[in-house]
């Protein structure tokens, strides 16, 4: 579902790291694919820590996440790809704060999101796409 986010809190529906977005994907699908962080990124959403489980912040969301899709999932492949290079002029002057077209509130851009997402992948045992660095889309 585009326009949402990988983080956020219980009972948002639009958060993919919550129950009702897991509990969504059919259990039939022998392959599960996620690709996510930009609206993280755009929301300048707080980056954490690799060991968090707090699903606000940007690792605990993914944590969350691939221990959600385990567990529902044990005997499936489960694949991630990495946020896009991305720049939004748009947030200089929206209000949203950002300094700059690339930059959020965090002092973060999309490239610390698509890192973050390689590195929970490599935590997590999952295959990871790197769309940002790899394929070139933006």
């Amino acid at each position: 579902m585009g326009g949402t986010k990988i983080s956020g809190a219980g009972g948002d529906a639009n958060a993919m790291c919550q129950d009702t977005r897991i509990n969504a994907i059919a259990t039939t699908n022998d392959l599960i694919t996620v690709m996510g962080g930009t609206n993280d990124w755009a929301g300048s959403v707080a980056m954490g820590t690799l060991a968090s489980t707090d699903p606000l912040t940007f690792y605990g969301a993914l944590n969350t996440m691939f221990s959600k899709l385990f567990t529902r999932f044990p005997a499936k492949r489960i694949m991630v790809f990495t946020t896009p290079y991305g720049e939004m002029p748009a947030r200089i002057s929206d209000g949203s704060a950002w300094p700059n077209a690339i930059t959020n509130t965090q002092g973060l851009n999309a490239g610390d999101y698509a890192e973050a997402v390689r590195i929970a992948a490599k935590k997590w045992g999952v295959p990871c796409v790197d769309i940002f660095t790899d394929v070139g889309w933006n």
